[in-house]
């Protein structure tokens, strides 16, 4: 499921930023960020690290919903949309 947009008027980007200094701000800003999801979601780690098949995989940031009892992943871009990103992020859900 995704929303849009989500509001992140507390990133200070100069010019276009990228996704790490993005994930890096919205870390240092999580009760904001939190907020902005919504109510009971939990952080639980950013660059979550998975190895599949010898290979190194990072989600960007990762959640748990506690009323849900389900993860959230959060996967950034900072383009626009492309049909391979929703197989990413599918892998990723399979993955947690």
């Amino acid at each position: 499921m995704l929303k849009d947009p989500y509001i992140f008027d507390f990133i200070q980007a100069k010019g276009k930023a990228d996704e790490r200094n993005i994930e890096q701000q919205l870390t240092e800003h999580i009760t904001k960020f939190l907020m902005e999801l919504g109510q009971g979601f939990a952080f639980m780690g950013k660059q979550v690290h998975f190895e599949v098949g010898g290979k190194d995989f990072y989600i960007d940031l990762l959640f748990y919903h506690v009323q849900l009892h389900a993860f959230v992943v959060v996967e950034l871009k900072t383009r626009e949309f492309e049909p391979g990103d929703a197989g990413q992020l599918n892998f990723y859900v399979n993955l947690v």
